[in-house]
């Protein structure tokens, strides 16, 4: 009950982050993102892999594709790659194929 609530509130604030971000006010976005990584550790609480994918852990920046991060494909095709525009931080991500008969 309360993980769920807290999770919702972490899905609001980085689209907040986000949001902000794109108006130009990079601090008080920054501050979004600390404010949902001090929600998981004090609840004890995980933070969903659709917000934990969307900035980045070393500098704490909203990631807007083209703008503060860029995102490319490995050799292989086995991840798909986040670079941080800002900090230059790595993030591989597993890319998963559709099987055959799976839709």
């Amino acid at each position: 009950m309360i993980r769920e609530i807290i999770q919702d509130r972490m899905r609001e604030l980085i689209d907040l982050a986000i949001e902000k971000w794109e108006k130009g006010d990079k601090e008080l976005a920054r501050r979004y993102v600390y404010i949902i990584k001090k929600y998981a550790e004090k609840n004890k609480v995980r933070i969903p892999k659709d917000v934990r994918w969307r900035f980045c852990r070393k500098c704490l920046t909203p990631w807007i594709p083209g703008e503060t991060v860029s995102i490319r494909l490995s050799r292989r095709g086995k991840y798909v790659i986040y670079t941080c525009l800002n900090c230059g931080y790595k993030r591989r991500i597993p890319y998963k194929k559709f099987k055959k008969g799976t839709n």
